[in-house]
């Protein structure tokens, strides 16, 4: 099972202003839908708040990752990207919130045609000292494991970036709050990697695109 996990991904001056920036849009966050082209809200698969315009996060946010792309493709042993695109969006777990195993490449009739995303990408920032428990990333192995537990969970630790393929099986686990105050949440930015299919060289390929509302959150 290959994943990445960087701490201090922003920065603790960058991270906090992430964090105010996503609960100055409090009100704009909406009720997430599960698939693709399919919009639909299934409360037994998810139970999170979406916010699919993140505004000047976008293009930071983009660069930032753009920077770690080459690393993150060799130590996950993608084939290297020619032309891609970034899907941004960010979710916030209240107490109760958890989504259910899922993948994030799209197939059959929910798949889009043009691209496919191929490495999923989280980056977790809370209010600290962090006020939740629970909300760990469970990452499953691709085919079924002989090992004792099969699966690994990752801490949603403040400013850290968990970076694995998207057709890796995973999900949210359950969170806990003593006291669902907005800005004590669960709050991430997921990005997505598309891969575009090879063309010619010199052909423009957009950087960043706000993820539409049915996209899958983590």
């Amino acid at each position: 099972m290959r994943y990445v996990v960087t701490s201090g991904f922003l920065g603790s001056s960058a991270s906090r202003k992430v964090l105010a920036a996503l609960c100055e849009r409090r009100s704009q966050f909406g009720v997430p839908s599960v698939g693709g082209n399919v919009v639909s809200h299934n409360m037994a698969a998810r139970n999170s708040k979406l916010l699919s315009d993140v505004g000047e996060l976008s293009e930071y946010f983009a660069n930032s990752l753009t920077e770690e792309l080459p690393h993150l493709i060799n130590e996950l042993r993608v084939t290297p990207l020619h032309r891609y695109r970034f899907e941004l969006e960010a979710a916030r777990h209240g107490h109760g919130g958890f989504y259910k195993r899922h993948i994030d490449t799209f197939t059959g009739t929910d798949r889009t045609a043009g691209s496919d995303r191929v490495l999923s990408c989280v980056y977790y920032v809370h209010a600290q000292p962090r006020a939740f428990s629970g909300g760990q990333l469970r990452l499953y192995p691709l085919l079924p494991s002989s090992g004792s537990h099969g699966h690994v969970d990752i801490e949603p630790v403040h400013d850290s970036l968990v970076v694995f393929s998207s057709w890796q099986p995973h999900e949210v686990l359950p969170v806990s709050l003593s006291e669902d105050v907005f800005e004590s949440g669960r709050f991430s930015l997921n990005c997505w990697v598309h891969r575009f299919p090879d063309v010619a060289d010199n052909a423009p390929a957009p950087a960043v695109r706000a993820a539409a509302s049915k996209a899958a959150a983590k």
